[in-house]
């Protein structure tokens, strides 16, 4: 059958990775609150996908 969809998470300060996947017709899956901690600050988690 294959591989129909590339699903990734990124911290939501990425948005170098953010903005690649948005123009590649990437969508938000999901966005966990604080889920990491970055120089002693929460970070939301912004799961994506992409259709392939």
């Amino acid at each position: 059958m294959g591989l129909t969809t590339l699903y990734s998470s990124f911290p939501a300060t990425n948005e170098g990775a953010i903005d690649f996947f948005e123009a590649h017709a990437g969508a938000v899956e999901a966005v966990h609150e604080s889920h990491y901690r970055i120089d002693g600050e929460s970070v939301d988690e912004v799961m994506m996908s992409v259709s392939l």
